[in-house]
């Protein structure tokens, strides 16, 4: 009994869940393609059904929270933290990544009944946002951008019961809920910053009808989760050792 007591707290002790975890979050919707000089979407044209797929990892970037209304994680070289999003775009079938490389900025915002413009008029929102500084030459000016972005709000219909991101939900656009499409999508532009002119650009708009997000699985753990681990082998290992010495007896003629 002893030993199976050693067993049990110890695995118990190992078990213990790491405080970061992943949270996936997908919108849906359809996909308007207005621009396509870089040829991302393989000469695709017009509207599109779409599903974009941002992955937080929240153990990088930072989080910010107001209350229980707001809950917002930064991060890119703009805010010093590393990117803790990445995103694939799906679109007519046609597959685009998006990962870390050269970030500027990224995050993912959560509001809960929260009057985020200051009219008066609280509002339930929810954003992901990758924006990633290509090249820059400034001998000539010229700036390369990318970004891809995905929004949802209504102050109508209550539709995110509250701003803790680590809180798994799913919904369908309704009518009053707004998505729009003037700043949500995916564009990449070259452009001469002197004279403010396009050089060339990928331009398409984004009008989500339905969002969800869950818990996909446990990132890297905490340097705490690591000590309670290794407290939890260390008494297997023991409960071992002396389920050895219990097999040894010694007996005299």
């Amino acid at each position: 009994m002893k030993l199976r007591a050693m067993f049990v707290v110890a695995l118990a002790a190992a078990a213990v869940p790491a405080d970061a975890a992943q949270i996936v979050t997908t919108y849906k919707g359809t996909a308007n393609i207005q621009y396509d000089d870089y040829n991302y979407f393989q000469g695709l044209t017009g509207s599109h059904d779409f599903e974009v797929i941002y992955t937080l990892d929240d153990s990088l970037g930072k989080v910010g929270a107001n209350g229980v209304n707001l809950s917002n994680i930064t991060g890119g070289t703009l805010s010093g933290f590393s990117n803790p999003i990445s995103a694939v775009i799906k679109t007519g079938g046609v597959v685009i990544s998006l990962g870390d490389v050269m970030t500027h900025g990224a995050s993912a915002t959560r509001f809960n009944d929260y009057d985020i413009e200051g009219f008066g008029v609280p509002e339930d929102f929810i954003a992901d946002v990758i924006d990633q500084i290509i090249m820059t030459d400034p001998s000539t000016g010229i700036l390369e951008q990318l970004t891809v972005r995905n929004s949802l709000r209504s102050s109508v219909n209550q539709f995110y019961a509250t701003a803790d991101y680590m809180s798994p939900f799913s919904y369908v656009a309704q009518p009053g809920d707004v998505s729009d499409a003037s700043v949500s999508g995916f564009a990449r532009h070259l452009v001469d910053t002197n004279t403010g002119k396009f050089i060339s650009r990928t331009y398409v708009q984004f009008r989500t009808t339905s969002v969800s997000s869950e818990v996909l699985q446990s990132a890297v753990p905490e340097p705490a989760t690591w000590a309670t681990m290794l407290l939890g082998f260390g008494l297997i290992g023991g409960g071992m050792r002396y389920r050895r010495r219990q097999r040894v007896r010694v007996t005299y003629a």
